[in-house]
């Protein structure tokens, strides 16, 4: 199995984004990062994980796992590139996966997924959401929209819509689109408006956010509101001063340039504060709650480090990674074990490494 290719450089060729807009006016909270002086050195990001291992079979091969979505008893699957949706057990059996083809409830080209009021929804090229019931069988097709959107969030009134600039005719990055109203949300930043870059989790838990933009919006009123602002001491991206539009190879050289703070990413609540993480001279992962910032460099003692990866979805209290086979048996005969009973039971399920990757729930404290 090839090395997973879930990272914001690896789907560059895929879509867009970009801030700094303030759509209202609130008390907006700043989070200043200082990777000189506040890095936890020795300390993991995430104390406790639990994992799954995918079973291999023949027609449920996942190259490229983009998200994964857990319910009950289930993990639902998209797979990156060449798209297509698979129903596991929660602890990694196969059950079956929705068919592809022009027919009623077939999928072409979906780019999400969501589970939502014991439902199943697929976002099928960019213009319509299907619905499926849990076992992954047809019930209709819930909206279809002339505009494209790559990622979708049900609400109770409607479903919140992300373009990552698919649309040139659009000026917004974000629509809340409801029986009654379409409404536009979150000005597109018109240097970036030639990228097309991806995000599959745009809303997490309550926060919205985008790699490329430094703010952190929260729905309140069926309105996004800034919530938080993050600021860095060192060079970084979200300060840089664009004087023309930004083209792909000019973003391709800032995602390859470790000495700029780059890619806020997997933002989610923590506590009474919020977690986020980017990317710098290697990944760093931040814990802020009450006015007090924690870096962290390391991700879990005993499993490779996430570099340029983007976690695959949420999970209780947490965020849920991918790691390949490949990746887990190199690092395993590069570094061994740390003596963990669980990082051992992890690294004596993968065989091989055409085996189908391994998920990781990874918890937060």
């Amino acid at each position: 199995m090839k090395t997973q290719k879930n990272s914001l450089f690896a789907m560059l060729c895929f879509l867009l984004m970009g801030c700094h807009n303030k759509d209202s006016v609130s008390a907006i909270e700043s989070i200043n990062v200082d990777v000189k002086n506040n890095v936890c050195e020795n300390q993991s990001a995430f104390s406790d994980f639990d994992f799954v291992k995918l079973d291999f079979v023949e027609n449920a091969a996942l190259s490229s796992i983009g998200k994964v979505v857990s319910y009950k008893d289930k993990l639902y699957i998209l797979t990156l590139y060449d798209p297509n949706i698979f129903i596991f057990s929660s602890t990694g059996e196969y059950i079956t996966s929705i068919n592809r083809g022009q027919g009623p409830g077939e999928i072409n080209f979906v780019s999400d997924i969501e589970v939502y009021n014991e439902k199943l929804y697929a976002l099928d090229l960019y213009r319509t959401i299907k619905e499926y019931d849990l076992e992954g069988r047809f019930i209709r097709d819930e909206y279809k929209f002339e505009h494209p959107y790559f990622s979708m969030n049900h609400t109770e009134d409607g479903v919140l819509l992300f373009d990552p600039n698919l649309d040139k005719n659009s000026d917004y990055y974000l629509s809340y689109l409801s029986d009654n109203s379409d409404n536009k949300y979150l000005k597109k930043n018109k240097y970036l408006s030639d990228l097309l870059f991806s995000e599959l989790n745009f809303y997490k838990n309550g926060f919205i956010s985008w790699p490329l933009c430094d703010t952190v919006y929260t729905m309140k009123d069926k309105v996004p509101q800034a919530e938080y602002i993050v600021t860095f001491n060192e060079k970084n991206f979200f300060e840089k001063k664009f004087q023309d539009k930004v083209t792909m190879d000019e973003l391709i050289g800032m995602a390859q340039d470790k000495t700029m703070i780059r890619w806020l990413r997997d933002v989610m609540p923590y506590h009474s504060g919020i977690y986020f993480s980017f990317s710098y001279d290697c990944t760093y992962f931040v814990k802020y709650e009450k006015g007090k910032t924690k870096i962290y460099k390391k991700f879990i003692d005993g499993l490779p480090d996430v570099v340029e990866q983007l976690s695959v979805g949420v999970c209780d209290n947490g965020l849920v990674y991918v790691f390949t086979a490949e990746e887990l048996l190199a690092y395993k005969a590069n570094n061994g074990l740390n003596g963990n009973a669980k990082i051992q039971s992890l690294y004596d399920s993968v065989e091989n490494e055409e085996d189908n990757p391994v998920l990781v729930f990874a918890k937060l404290d």
